[in-house]
């Protein structure tokens, strides 16, 4: 058996969180955990690939959630990226 010295280890790559049902989390403990890494120094990005509702701001549709997601960003994107 191995132990990993400090500099060996590393923070995994990617999460991806799923839920059974709109409305059950998913957005909240994302922002949650991008919010405590980003604490802890690490670069972080979020997505929403699959979003139900949207409203018109601007001329342009925007979900919530996405756009939740998109302000926990260090570097927010544009927001079709989220």
């Amino acid at each position: 058996m191995s132990i990993a010295s400090d500099s060996e280890k590393r923070a995994p790559e990617g999460l991806f969180l799923t839920g059974t049902d709109t409305g059950c989390g998913k957005t909240a403990v994302a922002c949650g955990l991008m919010a405590y890494l980003r604490r802890q120094g690490v670069d972080v990005a979020g997505m929403k690939p699959v979003a139900s509702g949207a409203e018109r701001v601007g001329g342009r549709l925007r979900n919530a959630d996405a756009l939740a997601i998109r302000a926990r960003h260090a570097r927010p994107p544009a927001y079709d990226l989220v």
